[in-house]
C-alpha cells in the first residue's frame, strides 16, 4: 500500500467525522488533527518499511510487492495499523515496519513474537519505550529459573544517572515498570524472597522476548535517526 493511497483511505475517515459531528464546535479543527497525525504515524511505519525491505530483505522486496496487494496481506496490513494508529512512539511505528517486512516468512522474527510486540506497543509512548531500553541494560540480580529478575532498588535509581535521564522518579519508575510487565515487555517476579537494605525496590523479569524487542526497537531507533523518516 503506497502512502498516496494510505492518505485516502484517511481522507475518507475525516469525512465520516464531518458527517457524523458536523454540527459540533471545532470538529473541523478535530478532523484536521486526526488526518495530520494519522498520516504521519502511517507514513513513519511505510518509509520504516521501505528501508528494511531494502536493507534487510533485500531479496523479498519483489515477491513482497504481491504480499502486500494480497488479501493476506492487506489483512495483516490491517491488523498493524491498529497499533500503529494507537501509539505516539515513533519507535514503535518504525519497528511495526521492519515487522511488517518479514511477512512472507517470518524469515526473521516468529508470529508470536510479532502478536507480543504488536499488544505491547499499542498505546506506548516513547518515554515508556526509553524507560524499558534503560532497564533492559540492567545486571540481573536472580539468575535461577526460569527466567531472570532485576531488582531496581532505591540505591541503584538514586547512583545511575542514565535510568535517572529516563524515569525521572520514583513513582515514575514503579509506574513504568508496572505498565511494561502488563504488556508483556517484561515478566513479574516469579518467586518470593527478601530484599536486603532499606528503601523501595521494584522486581521485574528480562527475558529473551525482552531483549529481542529492545533490539528491535534500537533498530528502529536506527532508522529514525539515520533517514528522513517522519
Amino acid at each position: 500500500m503506497a502512502i498516496d493511497d494510505t492518505t485516502a483511505y484517511l481522507e475518507i475517515v475525516g469525512d465520516s467525522i464531518t458527517e457524523n459531528l458536523g454540527s459540533l464546535p471545532y470538529v473541523m479543527h478535530v478532523r484536521n488533527a486526526y488526518r495530520w497525525l494519522s498520516n504521519t504515524r502511517m507514513t513513519i511505519f511505510l518509509k520504516s518499511l521501505d528501508f528494511s525491505l531494502n536493507e534487510i530483505l533485500p531479496e523479498s522486496k519483489e515477491r513482497f510487492e504481491e504480499y502486500i496487494n494480497s488479501n493476506m496481506g492487506r489483512e495483516k496490513l490491517a491488523e498493524y495499523s491498529d497499533t500503529i494508529l494507537r501509539t505516539s512512539s515513533r519507535s514503535c511505528i518504525a519497528a511495526m515496519g521492519i515487522l511488517y517486512s518479514d511477512s512472507l516468512n517470518n524469515k526473521l522474527f516468529s508470529e508470536e513474537f510479532k502478536r507480543i510486540a504488536c499488544f505491547a506497543f499499542q498505546g506506548a509512548t516513547e518515554p515508556l519505550i526509553d524507560a524499558f531500553i534503560a532497564l533492559c541494560d540492567m545486571e540481573p540480580d536472580v539468575s535461577e529459573s526460569p527466567y531472570p529478575l532485576c531488582i531496581l532498588s532505591e540505591e541503584k535509581f538514586r547512583k545511575d544517572a542514565k535510568l535517572r535521564n529516563v524515569i525521572g522518579s520514583p513513582e515514575d519508575a514503579f509506574a513504568s515498570v508496572y505498565e511494561l510487565i502488563r504488556r508483556g515487555l517484561f515478566l513479574p517476579g516469579h518467586t518470593p524472597f527478601r530484599v536486603a537494605g532499606t528503601g523501595w525496590h521494584i522486581i521485574f523479569g528480562v527475558t529473551d522476548i525482552s531483549r529481542k524487542l529492545k533490539s528491535l526497537l534500537l533498530e528502529a531507533k536506527r532508522y529514525l535517526g539515520t533517514h528522513e523518516i517522519g
